[in-house]
């Protein structure tokens, strides 16, 4: 694609309109020539190939490099080098920016062709081909084809949870791995080392999402006593009060009118998850299931653990919801229609999708 703008210069322009309309010029001619070095990019590699070298390969010799993702051909090494000279980039910027052009040419075909229709700027491409290195053929088809309409606006949490749902898909494997290690890795740190002058402390974790629901649960409660009781402090601080409150075992609600009584034990809480399963889930084909309580999903591993018994935690048992009924106002009626054939009218508002409740009582968790 060329562009053609108005080749006066910019001090001819005398008003604020012919500035924006120079700098709009340049700006999609700078678009162009990138999109431009990017192809030259992908042809470099084709050119340089692994199959182009000659001789034995060993620790004495040039050796091929893996540059995109599963699929795509590797590039010789000293070919990377030249290449990042010509463009003045270090080698490993010139080795990433090889790497995006080659996963864009050979894995996101439908980005791809936008970018040669100049409708998808460079380092848009860019941006989602760094996060696609890591996924499987299948997985990167899905995201290409998912996200090719809107590649010029994504953002990197819309991207990010697509590839969570293509890894989930179609490489459940590596997507359990990397639960069970990030469930290796819940931490809880209270930085009191870095204490500041004004007596706050940072305090930062990664929880497990019951408990962290939990936790919620319990700052959001003890924060809306405090403003019962006429706290005119913030939310944020009257919640940080509150974990205070709980680490002293002193919840604002528990405030005894007169004598003390004796400690009884706690009723145990239930923690009510309604889970959206697909149906290749319930077959067991593996796939995401969607948490009404927060924007998330969850892959396999929760899946699993509803469907089979021997995975659930202790006390966890699910429980279908009963199914609505439509009001009779909203009941599938024949509405009439020009053409010789007639047409069956649906009620906009249809009942939701079928959902389990996972019900574990708080205390079931160590």
């Amino acid at each position: 694609m060329t562009s053609t703008f108005d080749p006066l210069p910019l001090d001819g322009a005398d008003d604020p309109a012919a500035v924006l309309a120079f700098a709009r010029a340049h700006r999609a001619a700078e678009e162009d020539e990138a999109r431009e070095v990017l192809k030259a990019a992908v042809r470099w590699a084709t050119m340089h190939s692994g199959e182009s070298l000659v001789g034995p390969i060993d620790e004495w010799h040039e050796s091929a490099l893996p540059l995109g993702g599963e699929g795509c051909p590797e590039v010789a090494e000293f070919a990377i080098v030249e290449f990042a000279a010509a463009l003045g980039r270090s080698t490993d910027s010139g080795r990433r920016y090889l790497s995006h052009a080659v996963e864009g040419y050979y894995r996101l075909i439908h980005c791809w062709n936008r970018l040669e229709a100049g409708d998808l700027p460079a380092h848009r491409l860019a941006f989602i081909a760094d996060r696609t290195l890591c996924l499987s053929p299948a997985a990167a088809d899905f995201v290409d084809r998912h996200v090719a309409a809107v590649a010029h606006k994504i953002g990197p949490a819309q991207l990010e949870r697509l590839i969570e749902e293509a890894k989930a898909r179609f490489d459940p494997e590596a997507l359990e791995a990397a639960r069970i290690a990030a469930a290796e890795s819940r931490h809880l740190d209270v930085d009191l080392h870095q204490v500041s002058t004004t007596g706050t402390v940072h305090v930062e974790g990664d929880l497990d999402l019951a408990d962290a629901i939990d936790l919620n649960a319990a700052l959001a409660a003890d924060a809306h006593q405090q403003l019962l009781l006429g706290s005119t402090e913030s939310l944020d601080v009257r919640r940080s009060t509150a974990a205070g409150n709980l680490a002293r075992h002193q919840p604002a609600l528990d405030l005894p009118d007169g004598d003390p009584a004796p400690s009884t034990p706690r009723r145990k809480r239930e923690l009510v998850l309604h889970v959206h399963l697909e149906l290749a889930a319930v077959l067991g084909a593996g796939a995401m299931a969607r948490l009404q309580e927060t924007s998330g999903r969850a892959g396999p591993g929760l899946v699993r653990q509803l469907r089979l018994p021997d995975h659930r935690p202790a006390g966890a048992r699910p429980r279908r919801p009963p199914p609505r009924r439509l009001l009779p106002s909203l009941r599938a009626t024949q509405a009439p229609d020009p053409a010789p054939r007639r047409r069956l009218c649906l009620p906009v508002l249809l009942p939701p999708r079928r959902a389990l409740r996972l019900r574990t009582p708080s205390a079931a968790r160590g």
